[in-house]
């Protein structure tokens, strides 16, 4: 992982919550990216797009970073099949949750 974030100290974070299971590495607050093309986000191994998401990482992050900061994240989540719709999208890079407001609550915010 270092080596596809080009970081060297990486913080790893992991918790599951009902049929989600959620692994984050992410960087310090010190060490940021100038866009958020380096906030990563997989679901069921897929890589995908998710502006909550996106968003909820940028909240952990709001008092600790500049206007036009962005740290490095990536962000993988597991579910069950039935919990995930991945046909929302042509090319299969937006999803939609069925809980999505538990998955945000519980992973992005700790």
């Amino acid at each position: 992982m270092q080596d596809v974030l080009e970081k060297k100290t990486l913080f790893e974070a992991q918790d599951s919550n009902l049929s989600f299971k959620c692994h984050i590495v992410f960087s310090s607050p010190q060490d940021v990216a100038k866009t958020s093309r380096q906030i990563w986000i997989f679901a069921t191994k897929q890589w995908v797009q998710d502006r909550a998401i996106q968003a909820a990482v940028m909240d952990a992050y709001r008092s600790l970073l500049m206007h036009g900061e962005y740290p490095y994240v990536v962000v993988w989540l597991d579910c069950k099949p039935d919990e995930i719709d991945v046909n929302i999208h042509p090319t299969k890079s937006q999803v939609k949750y069925q809980m999505r407001v538990l998955l945000l609550g519980s992973y992005i915010q700790h």
